[in-house]
C-alpha cells in the first residue's frame, strides 16, 4: 500500500512539475511556447475502501447513545462538527465496534455508495445522492462491487 502511494505521489509531483515549467517559459519569461517530449507518468488508479454493511451497522451503532437530528456527527447542542472531530468520533466509533480495518471516515460514503451499487440501484441516481458532475466518478464504484461476479455467464450458454 505505502508502495502504491508513492508511485501515485511521484506521478503527481512530476506531472506537476514539468507543467510549472511549461508554465514559466511561457507565461512569466514570454519565450515562445515550448513543445518538448516529456514522458507523463500515468496516476496509479486506487480503488476506494469500503466497509461491509454488517460493519457500517456496528459502528453507527457504537453512537446509540445519541440520537442525531440533522448529521451523522452532530455536535453537543447539534450542528455540524469540525472535519478533525468527526474523524475523531468515527475512529472512536470504530475502536468501540471492534473494527480494525484500516479505513477512515470518508469510507462511509465509499460504503454508501457501493452498498446502493449492489442492491441494483440505478448508477445515474447513486451519481444524483453523491453530487457527482461526471458518471465516470461514480463509476468506480462498479469496480468495488463484488455482487455479481458470480452470477455472470457466457453469452454462448444461452446457444
Amino acid at each position: 500500500m505505502l508502495e502504491i502511494r508513492k508511485i501515485h505521489h511521484r506521478a503527481t509531483y512530476s506531472n506537476k512539475f514539468s507543467t510549472c515549467i511549461k508554465f514559466y517559459y511561457e507565461k512569466v519569461s514570454k519565450q515562445p511556447k515550448l513543445f518538448f517530449d516529456l514522458p507523463r507518468p500515468k496516476r496509479k488508479k486506487i480503488l476506494p475502501k469500503v466497509i461491509d454493511q454488517q460493519d457500517v451497522k456496528k459502528i453507527l451503532s457504537a453512537f446509540k447513545s445519541h440520537h442525531p437530528k440533522d448529521y451523522l456527527f452532530e455536535g453537543q447542542f447539534g450542528g455540524a462538527i469540525s472535519i478533525r472531530t468527526a474523524q475523531q468520533l468515527f475512529a472512536n466509533a470504530k475502536r468501540k465496534a471492534g473494527i480494525h480495518k484500516s479505513v477512515g471516515i470518508h469510507s462511509l460514503r465509499h460504503s454508501f455508495a457501493t452498498h446502493l451499487h449492489e442492491q441494483g440501484i440505478d448508477i445515474k441516481h447513486i451519481q444524483d445522492l453523491l453530487g457527482h458532475t461526471n458518471i465516470a466518478t461514480t463509476m468506480r464504484y462498479t469496480h468495488v462491487s463484488k455482487k455479481d461476479l458470480g452470477k455472470i455467464k457466457s453469452p454462448l450458454d444461452n446457444i
